[in-house]
């Protein structure tokens, strides 16, 4: 059964992928997504990691079309958040799980050649957060940096990911990561 908490975070996540705010999820937010998302790292949309960013997107959306109960070719809030909470009690592995881990993975090779490779900086964090307010992405980071050194591994990452949609608890600021990125 989810929680409250977890079906806002789920909401904040939708939101994240509604790229063009019409209130369904569709193969063209997937595609406007991945170029928004690599446009942000000051990249051309043509470049490899804005083409990498892109092709990721479209995997994911490979994963989400299928919660399209109706086959109207395009994902609702209701089906989206009723498709990912029958994920999460099937197997964090699947669906949900699998999103997050493609995410984190493309998130991760977009900095290989960051300032600790394999890891990401406040600054670098606050940039694949999307996150305009500084004060707010380092909240976000200080979070997820559990080592307190001062960067966010992979492991670190993928575990607070992995916590943030699974845990039925809310002890996490459910404002505090995709919502914040529609601020």
């Amino acid at each position: 059964m989810s929680t409250d908490a977890q079906r806002e975070r789920l909401t904040g996540l939708f939101h994240f992928f509604d790229a063009d705010g019409n209130g369904v999820l569709t193969k063209e937010d997937f595609e406007k997504g991945g170029v928004r998302y690599g446009e942000s790292l000051g990249k051309p949309h043509d470049s490899p990691v804005c083409v990498a960013y892109r092709e990721n997107f479209m995997k994911m959306w490979d994963a989400i079309k299928a919660l399209d109960t109706n086959k109207d070719n395009q994902v609702s809030k209701d089906e989206f958040l009723t498709g990912l909470v029958s994920w999460m009690k099937a197997d964090s592995s699947n669906g949900l799980g699998k999103i997050l881990e493609s995410w984190t993975d493309i998130i991760f090779k977009t900095f290989e050649s960051s300032e600790k490779k394999g890891t990401l900086s406040p600054k670098e964090f606050q940039t694949i957060a999307i996150i305009a307010d500084e004060a707010q992405a380092r909240k976000v980071f200080d979070v997820i940096d559990v080592d307190k050194n001062g960067f966010i591994s992979e492991k670190e990452f993928k575990d607070f990911c992995h916590s943030y949609f699974f845990d039925p608890s809310s002890k996490y600021d459910t404002k505090c990561f995709f919502t914040a990125a529609k601020k």
